[in-house]
């Protein structure tokens, strides 16, 4: 056999020491008869282990005790063949240099050409090496594309994957063993790819990749096609162990079946521009929504979790779900855009696992600059209870795509903010909300074709279609009361083709001259379920009614129902007059108030200076011996006058001792309802309950101290605001662009 010896040089190492790089044979010779004559070749690792120690063990691991073991698999797979001059002419190749890393897959066998070749046998024997390694690092040369069922899991500690754009490529299985398992920490993946393959599988489902281990590092990777999950970080644990310490870069999840990211239960995760797109649409099955599963969610007592310039776009169901338990969790500069639910939902769902957070509600929760648009329902949506949600700066604007079709999800479509249920605490909401799509006026109807004055025009001259983003319609008669939905079929430049929907459809037959037809079909810009409390702050415009008297407004807190306190700060509030007819109690204690002072209570008048009176007169009310005393106020003359489709503010300073010793109650819709609330103890506070009143109506202020409790109050007050409008509420601006 003739031999000759040439050096390869060295190639770019990491800066840690030698990568394994030898110098091997210019042959016109069979390798592996080569490598069958050297079995005692020297191991020198930097790259992909810390020493001959591990080497050693890794070959072990493989049932070899030489690097000749490991380098004939690679040779005999021909990953360096000949040139394309020598394939096209069939001559025998001549030269080859072998100098890949330790960890590269092609040492084991791996061609990574894709489908045509099952690389799963050499990845089974690449992960064997990886986890008998110390601190491995391996390095793949660019584009490769392995061809593999399910990996072996990664177990061990500070993994490092370069895949340098590198692909996974899911051989169909009948497990739902995920593609890749990282279970050691400190794991980083960085420029890879993986593709799950879905359309060939049969019915398993797989997840791409799933993380169990405290603090990985996902750099510029991509999961894309799976049939089941994409992303999932979770120490699949029966105690609860929490993931900790994660940072995800660059990391896009695309076409999933199931929902692209779930982290469950993890904490103190960066995540900087995560995109998941078109996942939850279930498995092999075309995007009609609303899908099969999320975007992604955060579930199981996560906490403090920074999503940063994340999008959530074209999913089945929620955009950003954020679930059971999850606290401290910020999203900033994030937009949720097309998704079959809420942009961004916040739930407190049992799914029955028996894990921690199970059917708690979501605490300590921050919007900062997010944008939502165009989703099923609303743009941000709290389907359950809430503690301490702040929404400050973004916009929530043109959502409710989905009116008129699905029944269950009529009451949060309405909304570009909805927060629903009862019980809701601390809520800060300070935002844009608003509906500026196109308002029409239809000229003719033929059987649903409606001739429609600049119906796709958006005020120029060049036709726009906006179907196939914004279907769903509202049709309302000359004077703009609601008359139903109805679907979009067709289009053209002033011209509409819709049919009727399956709920509160409207009558195409009755549709006529006159009559208007919009797409503006988020009827609410922030909508605040009763028994809720909190501050809003809403510029909004563009809301239509709808099939509710509560459907049409900029900002709204529901009323027929108890436990309302919503205060609307909005610095454009106009205030009417003080209506209590004594609030300072200067003409005594007996003018405009009714007392019940039962056995052990007494009303007085209280005009000793001090923290416990703020004007020239207070009352001191001493709660009776069974039941609490109160005080009734009473308001000035005509003062029912102001009580019409406006926002009030009922409040007094009140000095008390201890925690519930007194409140005030606010009392309306006719009496039918009321919200109370209690001072929370240790000397003076300013209580104060908001809310909003439909209609003309009726509001009485009590005051009460507990039983057996003396309590001090001054400055009480019922004051009204009514919102201001301007001139984008009047001429109902159209715009009519591409999403």
């Amino acid at each position: 056999m003739t031999q000759q010896i040439i050096n390869v040089g060295t190639l770019p190492g990491d800066g840690t020491g030698d990568r394994g790089q030898v110098p091997f044979n210019k042959v016109n010779a069979n390798f592996t008869q080569l490598f069958a004559s050297v079995p005692t070749f020297p191991i020198v690792i930097g790259n992909g282990g810390t020493g001959a120690t591990t080497a050693a063990a890794a070959l072990t691991a493989l049932g070899g005790t030489t690097l000749a073991a490991v380098s004939q698999a690679y040779i005999g797979s021909q990953l360096y063949p000949q040139t394309a001059t020598e394939l096209a002419a069939g001559v025998t190749p001549t030269s080859y240099v072998f100098n890949p890393d330790f960890l590269d897959p092609r040492r084991y066998g791996a061609q990574g050409i894709g489908s045509s070749h099952d690389d799963s046998t050499a990845m089974t024997a690449w992960a064997t090496v990886v986890n008998a390694s110390t601190n491995p690092t391996s390095t793949w040369p660019k584009s490769l594309t392995i061809y593999t069922t399910n990996i072996p899991t990664i177990t061990a500690a500070n993994f490092t994957l370069n895949a340098n754009g590198g692909t996974i490529l899911a051989k169909p299985i009948t497990s739902t063993t995920p593609t890749v398992t990282l279970s050691g920490t400190n794991a980083a993946v960085r420029a890879l790819t993986i593709n799950g393959n879905q359309a060939n599988f049969a019915a398993a489902y797989s997840t791409g990749l799933q993380i169990t281990a405290n603090n990985p590092t996902l750099e510029d990777v991509t999961i894309t096609q799976t049939s089941a999950y994409g992303l999932v970080i979770d120490s699949i644990s029966t105690t609860n162990t929490t993931v900790t310490g994660g940072n995800l870069v660059n990391v896009t999840l695309l076409n999933c079946a199931s929902t692209g990211y779930q982290f469950n239960n993890c904490a103190y995760f960066n995540i900087v521009n995560l995109v998941e797109q078109n996942n939850g649409w279930g498995f092999q099955q075309p995007f009609t929504q609303p899908g099969f599963a999320f975007g992604g969610t955060v579930r199981f007592r996560s906490h403090h979790i920074t999503f940063t310039s994340c999008q959530s776009m074209q999913n089945g169901r929620e955009g950003f779900n954020t679930n059971q338990g999850a606290y401290a969790i910020k999203y900033e500069n994030c937009l949720s855009w097309m998704n079959g639910d809420g942009g961004f939902t916040l739930a407190g769902d049992n799914t029955s696992t028996g894990r921690l957070g199970e059917g708690e509600f979501c605490w300590d929760i921050e919007l900062i600059n997010c944008e939502a648009y165009n989703n099923w329902a609303g743009g941000l949506v709290g389907e359950t209870t809430v503690k301490n949600l702040t929404v400050l700066g973004g916009r929530y604007y043109n959502n409710g795509r989905g009116c008129g079709m699905l029944g269950a999800l009529i009451q949060s479509i309405p909304s570009g903010i909805f927060m629903n249920t009862t019980g809701s605490l601390g809520l800060v909401i300070k935002t844009k909300c608003y509906d500026d799509r196109q308002l029409c006026a239809i000229t003719a109807n033929t059987s649903g074709v409606l001739t429609a004055t600049n119906w796709g025009l958006g005020g120029g001259a060049v036709f726009v279609p906006t179907a196939a983003n914004y279907p769903r319609v509202a049709l309302y008669n000359a004077a703009m009361a609601f008359q139903g939905y109805g679907t979009i079929t067709a289009e053209s430049s002033g011209s509409v083709t819709i049919v009727t929907t399956a709920f509160n459809g409207v009558t195409i037959a009755s549709i006529a001259s006159g009559w208007f037809i919009s797409q503006r079909v988020q009827h609410n810009g922030c909508y605040i379920g009763a028994g809720n409390q909190g501050i809003v702050d809403i510029d909004g415009f563009g809301n239509l009614p709808s099939v509710g008297v509560d459907y049409g407004y900029k900002v709204f807190s529901y009323s027929p129902n108890n436990g309302q306190n919503i205060r609307n700060v909005n610095s454009e509030l106009a205030v009417s007059p003080e209506l209590l007819s004594n609030p300072t109690f200067d003409a005594g204690i007996v003018s405009g108030w009714t007392y019940t002072t039962p056995s052990g209570g007494s009303a007085a008048a209280y005009t000793t200076a001090g923290e416990k009176l703020y004007s020239p007169g207070g009352l001191q009310l001493v709660g009776g011996s069974s039941v609490q005393s109160s005080a009734l106020a009473t308001l000035i003359a005509n003062g029912n006058n102001y009580l019409v489709d406006c926002w009030f503010e009922v409040s007094c300073i009140v000095w008390a001792q201890n925690a519930g010793d007194a409140g005030i109650v606010a009392t309306y819709t006719g009496g039918a309802n009321a919200t109370t609330l209690y001072h929370p103890g240790g000397g003076t506070r300013r209580l104060v309950i908001g809310g909003y009143l439909i209609g003309a109506n009726t509001l009485t202020l009590t005051l009460f101290s507990s039983v057996g409790k003396t309590a001090w109050f001054d400055e009480a007050s019922i004051k009204i605001k009514h919102e201001p409008t301007d001139s984008r509420d009047y001429f109902y601006p159209t715009r009519n662009l591409p999403v």
